[in-house]
């Protein structure tokens, strides 16, 4: 019975948390691919060596009450890297990240972000990229409002509505024609 709990339970657990955070991870495999390979190397430490120590155990014919509570540990241990990893994904999802890119062929002055955050910009000059992290602290719209050199002020609607738990990544593409 024990030697069943172990082999499905951790096969279960990352069944579970493939499933909740499936589309967490995919929008952000971009730019944070270290979050898949932490998850994989938090199984590979954790779950493995239980598993090979589940194996042994059930070679043998009797548990001591020491073993069967040390094995009870050992089941529980590997669920505090998974709290620790889940906490801080959810955290992420507090947040904005924000990509912008500049493929017009002058320089972006007087970047402003109004919304969730009241954030100036440096200028963005041809062909550069600036990635942005904005805290969401409440339900708020995200729109920035640039000047392209001797124009006026342009703005573009980023992200309608936002609440917080609704944190994503966007990728902007700014070029004069839109």
């Amino acid at each position: 019975m024990l030697f069943r709990f172990f082999l499905l339970f951790p096969l279960f657990s990352l069944g579970l948390s493939c499933y909740f955070c499936w589309d967490y991870l995919a929008q952000w495999t971009g730019e944070l691919i270290s979050l898949q390979i932490w998850g994989i190397l938090l199984f590979l430490l954790f779950q493995i060596p239980l598993m090979f120590w589940a194996f042994r155990q059930h070679k043998r014919e009797k548990l001591s009450a020491v073993q069967a509570n040390w094995s009870y540990c050992l089941g529980i241990l590997h669920l505090l890297p998974l709290l620790l990893y889940g906490s801080w994904a959810l955290q992420r999802t507090d947040y904005i990240y924000l990509v912008l890119l500049n493929n017009g062929t002058e320089k972006l002055e007087h970047l402003q972000l109004e919304g969730c955050s009241q954030n100036a910009l440096p200028n963005l000059a041809a062909g550069d990229k600036q990635a942005v992290w904005i805290p969401i602290e409440t339900d708020c719209h995200l729109q920035l409002y640039f000047n392209w050199p001797n124009q006026e002020t342009d703005s573009l609607l980023l992200l309608p509505y936002t609440s917080r738990g609704m944190g994503e990544r966007l990728d902007i593409s700014i070029s004069p024609s839109f």
